[in-house]
């Protein structure tokens, strides 16, 4: 195990050093940003 659990995972650590799992886009239930590491689907433009 990883110990990454959920929302709470490496991949939603920016470039920059911020966490995308703090974002409230990335905690929309419907259509959740995957972060900067992501796909561009779903991702606000302030990213």
């Amino acid at each position: 195990m990883n110990g990454e659990t959920g929302m709470f995972t490496a991949r939603m650590i920016t470039p920059c050093g911020l966490d995308c799992s703090l974002c409230a886009k990335a905690l929309d239930r419907e259509a959740p940003c995957l972060g900067c590491k992501g796909p561009k689907v779903n991702k606000p433009s302030f990213c």
